[in-house]
């Protein structure tokens, strides 16, 4: 197991050695884009995958919670299934609010949310 985890982790690294090694290059690729590459990753993939996740999980605590009603070992696995699914999804998506209001106040930017509507367009 920790080997196959090292082999992931070399893997990625030397994929990733082209764009490093063109970074002072004239392609217009710097570090800068690295980051808004990483960050759109993040923003784009990772957390909607770990909201889903999360969703799947409390949903899941919800159908043992009801299908086992009369099993109260399974019921109280539920129970804490769905617990840990809410606490998980509320941290995520707290977390997912706060960075966007922070990057749109500092930076005047969008990452990744829809945009409120304003009076004039």
């Amino acid at each position: 197991m920790k080997r196959k985890i090292i082999q992931t982790i070399l893997t990625l690294t030397l994929s990733l050695m082209p764009l490093l090694a063109s970074a002072q290059a004239s392609s217009g690729k710097d570090f800068q884009w690295i980051v808004n590459l990483f960050v759109g990753i993040i923003t784009q993939y990772i957390i909607p995958l770990l909201t889903a996740i999360a969703l799947l999980v409390f949903i899941w605590g919800l159908a043992r919670f009801i299908l086992n009603a009369g099993d109260e070992t399974k019921v109280s696995e539920g129970k804490q299934l769905m617990f840990w699914g809410i606490i998980a999804l509320t941290v995520m998506i707290s977390v997912w609010g706060i960075v966007g209001l922070f990057y749109q106040d500092i930076f005047n930017g969008n990452f990744g949310f829809p945009r409120l509507p304003t009076g004039s367009q």
